[in-house]
């Protein structure tokens, strides 16, 4: 079934990732994304199932949304302290644009390389689907309660959380193959969590709007730098 290639896919690919570097599962970024598609693969069924009284073309984007937000919820609160109400709502509008915008960018790289005056028109095209989202993005936070502050969790909750989907789904799995690659690609996730320990963390960048000029504070290691832009000639204090 489909469930148990997403899984056997999934797991191989962690498996892999973390093989080569295991430094990435400190990585935000991967964490987000592996328990982003862990969600999708574990729960998009079932919550196709619960919305059922939808139509059709809301139920699958919808459905697909919501499993990505619960499946990396422990990883969002780890990360951020913060949750967006109405993140399942944008990716209705989002996700679509996104899939304009990334074909007719390849098209336009293409195109570039063989007939540069057909470059335009794509060109125009995916910038205004890009622009679309910056503004559907902007218009969802600048709702009232768009993001809803929590405290933040331990980043090992979202490894948990992340198994007890697993575990959950193995209940009710058909294929073992599947259920062994993505418990052996959670395992590699366990051991990655303790090689990380023996590298030195990654590099972390934090942008600060201080209203006279923006500054920057740089983290490495136990190492911390801060750049200050300073005020430029026509701003007063």
């Amino acid at each position: 079934g489909r469930e148990g290639d997403g899984l056997s896919g999934l797991g191989l690919a962690v498996g892999c990732i973390l093989l080569l570097d295991p430094r990435q599962l400190l990585g935000m970024s991967f964490q987000l994304s592996v328990s982003a598609m862990l969600g999708i693969v574990l729960l998009t069924e079932r919550m196709e199932r619960w919305l059922r009284f939808l139509p059709r073309f809301l139920r699958g984007s919808l459905a697909m949304t919501l499993a990505a937000q619960l499946g990396c919820l422990p990883s969002l609160l780890a990360g951020f302290g913060s949750v967006s109400l109405y993140a399942p709502l944008a990716n209705l509008l989002a996700v679509p644009l996104a899939g304009l915008a990334v074909p007719l960018g390849l098209l336009t790289l293409l195109l570039d390389g063989f007939w540069p005056a057909l470059t335009p028109l794509p060109a125009m095209l995916s910038s205004l689907a890009v622009r679309t989202m910056n503004l559907v993005a902007e218009g969802f936070a600048s709702l009232p309660l768009a993001e809803l502050l929590l405290p933040k969790l331990p980043q090992v909750l979202g490894l948990l959380w992340s198994l007890l989907l697993l575990a959950l789904s193995e209940l009710r799995a058909r294929a073992r193959l599947a259920g062994g690659l993505a418990a052996g690609g959670l395992c590699a996730l366990a051991l990655g969590l303790w090689l990380a320990g023996l590298f030195p963390s990654a590099l972390e960048i934090t942008f600060l709007s201080v209203g006279c000029a923006d500054s920057a504070i740089l983290r490495l290691g136990g190492a911390t730098v801060v750049v200050d832009a300073g005020r430029t000639g026509n701003q007063t204090p």
